[in-house]
């Protein structure tokens, strides 16, 4: 199996289980109204990622710099945010 095949699978699972949870078929839990408004949210941003970056194709040295750099922008960002929530509940 290739590598993006196995990432597919991967966020297709995610993206099914989160929509199990979200439409909670079996009343297994009960939500509250903010919990239901975070899983939709989760919902549309993994949905909105398998749809946009996952199957992003790099075409020449120019765009892969492009790439990299986002991501390492997108790495500071995310560790910035789980400090945040990390010292605002401490």
């Amino acid at each position: 199996m290739e590598n993006t095949s196995k990432k597919e699978i991967i966020v297709t699972i995610v993206l099914a289980v989160l929509v199990l949870v979200l439409l909670n078929p079996f009343h297994v839990f009960m939500s509250s109204m903010l919990h239901m408004l975070v899983l939709g949210l989760l919902v549309a941003i993994v949905g909105i990622f398998a749809g946009l970056i996952l199957n992003e194709k790099v075409l020449d040295e120019r765009e892969k710099d492009h790439k990299d750099k986002a991501g390492r922008i997108g790495l500071y960002c995310r560790t910035l945010c789980y400090d945040l929530v990390i010292s605002s509940n401490s």
